[in-house]
């Protein structure tokens, strides 16, 4: 997919090892001023400004950093964004990025009980990301709730779930509670009844 690009938001702990998983594929980092030390010169990096409202757990971070990177894609020509939080960590990133559907929404997987797509990650155009992730709401109890009103809002959409194509020669480990997200496939929360 030459024009998908990955625009990984967040804090820069695992820089390195995303890096080296990531070196087929065009990157945006979206991190915070203060972490300047983690990059270089041939890295393609916003540093934001925290904000001084960080929202309800973080949302605003997460807005902040997902929709400058997504500004910053289109004015570098891409057409298609990987939105990836920074401490996933892919096994198998070529086997990952063949599991997106070009002509949907692509997402981990929905929470059927909480009623929310899981925001770890998603793909899709870059006007159906901005839209997705240009809120004012930054009060909802989880920001899974705020995300799933902004993609609901977007009409005629299918959506495809990562979830299904996780294995062992494709995992997501997902480094800040030591977990293989494949785990998920146990939960039938995350397996079945989604839109």
């Amino acid at each position: 997919m030459k024009d998908l690009v990955i625009l990984i938001q967040g804090p820069s702990s695992h820089v390195q090892q995303l890096k080296l998983i990531w070196f087929n594929f065009p990157v945006i980092w979206s991190t915070w001023v203060g972490q300047e030390n983690n990059y270089n010169d041939t890295d393609i990096t916003i540093f934001n400004t925290l904000p001084s409202n960080p929202g309800q757990k973080n949302i605003n971070l997460q807005k902040i950093s997902t929709l400058n990177g997504i500004k910053l894609a289109r004015q570098l020509g891409f057409s298609r964004v990987l939105k990836w939080r920074s401490d996933l960590i892919p096994t198998n990133p070529v086997k990952l990025v063949n599991c997106l559907d070009n002509e949907k929404i692509n997402f981990l997987t929905w929470h059927s009980s909480c009623n929310y797509f899981v925001d770890y990650f998603m793909e899709s155009t870059i006007d159906e990301m901005e839209k997705i992730w240009s809120f004012d709401n930054l009060n909802n109890p989880v920001p899974e709730e705020t995300i799933t009103e902004q993609i609901l809002k977007i009409e005629n959409k299918k959506y495809n779930y990562i979830l299904d194509c996780l294995s062992d020669d494709c995992e997501i480990f997902w480094a800040k509670y030591n977990i293989n997200l494949s785990s998920y496939k146990k939960e039938t929360c995350y397996m079945f009844n989604r839109p």
